[in-house]
């Protein structure tokens, strides 16, 4: 009789072992196996399907009757093959009828057994780890990988993984959609999804979530103020000054926030949060936006380049999109003030750090508060290094207590959301979310 690919594999408790349940959830194929007691935290068993193991011992039973069978009397594989000729092989198949399960339409408890992928390096572990345990608690099987060509090398894997979570920068293209057939769902524990092609992942049906949680977007705001006023404080010349005993200067370099323009490039969640926290300092705010949106009384919307030239303070607080990337060439960058503070915490591909190097050294009156880069890490011969007017840091300033513990609550919420088929709290691509659900309430394929 031809046997299809298995749904389910009923065990008892003496299969009960990780490397059997991850191999079984990579093959596509659900694990009904009752935990062993001295589990500490023990997978979740469908119960209500391990009933069906029965059937199959029942099977082997009837089997035995036949005493022939049970005590093998046929040693030679000639004789042997006797034994299931035509009168007998209807039994045998009356028998395996009888005792087959009845698998009709997937249940929510089989529809919530889903496999799951988590590709990153040891550093994000703090994100993967918890979501892994977490999935793992709820009778999810979890599949790690560190890189994209060890997910890619994994070909069998790729047939049966519906949830992909990795971190922004991971290269989710329509090269990998067109590889992972059963693909429903992509999740990123930060905000960033510049990895990610969300256009084709729209028009695959996948849903793509994010880290958009408040403690995140507050934080970044937070930071941009503190770069702002470092860089108009000269912080670090004036802390120079009494590390190595300098003496006091002639002239002092401070200036003033009170009285300024204040330009905000992109004006997302993030943006908003910068001129909120600004309005009370009694500056002026404008801003470039690609968006057609309302704007707060306090923020006067321009074009780019009317923001580049007017403003003391230029904030870079836009997404990096295919759009984005490069936005601002030399040209752009010298319309700015000679004096201007240039101030980058979205993502460093929005402007080269080739040109930055090269405006800042051709204008030393110039500041610049950098916590992205293109690439990352900034590299060691980086031109940026030597430069005196320059405040850099490792795409960290933002990254506070408070919005890492926060992005690994929602990075698990985000998976089990999308594992139990419901829409999770932070979508980039919410226009997707009728479909996706539609999708949802078919059987597994």
């Amino acid at each position: 009789m031809p046997v299809g690919k298995p749904r389910r594999f009923l065990a008892d408790k003496g299969c009960d072992a990780d490397f059997l349940r991850e191999e079984l959830l990579l093959q596509g194929t659900r694990p009904v196996i009752p935990p062993k007691a001295n589990r500490k935290a023990p997978p979740a068993c469908d119960f209500r399907a391990y009933k069906d193991r029965n059937r199959i011992e029942r099977m082997f039973n009837r089997i035995k009757q036949f005493r022939r069978v049970a005590t093998r009397y046929e040693k030679t594989r000639k004789i042997f093959r006797w034994l299931p000729r035509p009168g007998r092989r209807k039994n045998m198949v009356a028998i395996l009828l009888s005792t087959r399960p009845k698998f009709g339409r997937v249940t929510h408890l089989e529809a919530k057994i889903l496999t799951v992928a988590l590709v990153g390096t040891s550093s994000f572990d703090r994100f993967f780890n918890p979501a892994h345990d977490a999935l793992q608690r709820r009778g999810h099987g979890v599949a790690r990988f560190v890189t994209r060509e060890e997910l890619l090398a994994a070909v069998d894997a790729l047939q049966s993984l519906e949830i992909l979570g990795a971190t922004s920068s991971f290269a989710a293209d329509r090269e990998l959609f067109a590889r992972m057939p059963r693909l429903r769902a992509l999740v990123s524990p930060f905000t960033g999804v510049e990895g990610f092609d969300v256009s084709a992942a729209t028009e695959n049906g996948i849903l793509v979530a994010n880290g958009q949680i408040a403690e995140n977007t507050v934080s970044m705001a937070e930071a941009a103020v503190l770069f702002t006023l470092a860089s108009l404080y000269d912080l670090h010349g004036t802390e120079r000054h009494l590390r190595e005993n300098l003496p006091r200067p002639s002239q002092v370099r401070a200036r003033m926030l009170m009285g300024k323009t204040v330009g905000l490039i992109g004006f997302g969640k993030i943006g908003q949060a910068i001129a909120e926290r600004l309005s009370v300092w009694g500056v002026r705010l404008v801003a470039s936006v690609r968006t057609r949106r309302s704007m707060p009384a306090y923020v006067t919307s321009k074009s780019l380049d009317e923001v580049l030239a007017t403003s003391d303070v230029v904030i870079m607080a836009a997404a990096l999109t295919p759009e984005s990337r490069g936005m601002l060439d030399l040209d752009a960058l010298r319309r700015m003030k000679p004096d201007v503070v240039f101030v980058n915490i979205a993502r460093g591909g929005i402007i080269p750090d080739d040109r930055l190097a090269t405006l800042a050294a051709e204008r030393p009156a110039m500041r610049l508060a950098l916590d992205v880069f293109d690439p990352e890490p900034l590299k060691e011969d980086s031109p940026l290094h030597d430069l005196p007017n320059a405040i850099l840091t490792p795409h960290m300033v933002g990254h506070t207590v408070e919005s890492q513990m926060r992005l690994r609550e929602a990075f698990c919420e985000n998976l089990l959301a999308v594992a139990e088929r419901r829409v999770p709290e932070y979508v980039v691509n919410p226009s997707v979310i009728e479909t996706w659900l539609g999708k949802q309430d078919s059987p597994l394929l």
